[in-house]
């Protein structure tokens, strides 16, 4: 119960350091771009239903739904081995990604910093909760930006974590 806890309150101050812009605002001399159709695990995207989740991956180990100040509408949190899924109002806005089995477009958690850039295209290295990071920012089919975001977070050069997420505030 204690690792579910901190989890949920990692995620939520993760959300609250890391995510306090809009696309509007994005400085793009330290964000990388890349398409929109790059946004998605393991067949999960930014926006996806609760079923198509289900669909997807099946049933989760667990799953919560608490509610969270920073969300509207019915918030769930599903939890798979090495996945975690943040659902509000029945869409997909927050992936994170702690398995090293599970591929980000041939990209898992232990690869280096440079295999990040060759898959993805070079971004600045940030500071993001106090780990290095490189962020995406996601391009829609006419090119604009979006509120969805890609990041990578690294400790030796190594990735330690996936996010996919969706800037809803």
């Amino acid at each position: 119960m204690q690792i579910v806890g901190f989890h949920i309150m990692r995620t939520v101050i993760l959300i609250c350091t890391i995510f306090c812009c809009t696309a509007n605002a994005y400085d793009l001399n330290k964000y990388g771009t890349i398409g929109s159709h790059l946004f998605n695990v393991c067949g999960i995207s930014i926006g996806d239903s609760y079923n198509i989740v289900i669909d997807a991956l099946g049933e989760p180990v667990k799953e919560e739904r608490v509610v969270n100040k920073y969300a509207e509408g019915k918030p769930v949190h599903l939890y798979y081995k090495g996945l975690y899924i943040f659902l509000s109002n029945d869409e997909v806005m927050n992936v994170s990604v702690t398995g090293k089995n599970i591929a980000m477009h041939g990209v898992t958690v232990g690869d280096g910093l440079e295999k990040v850039i060759k898959v993805f295209g070079s971004a600045k290295l940030q500071i993001c909760k106090n780990q290095k990071c490189l962020r995406y920012i996601a391009k829609s089919k006419d090119g604009k930006l979006t509120d969805a975001q890609l990041i990578f977070l690294f400790k030796n050069r190594n990735v330690t974590e996936i996010i996919l997420w969706y800037d809803f505030t």
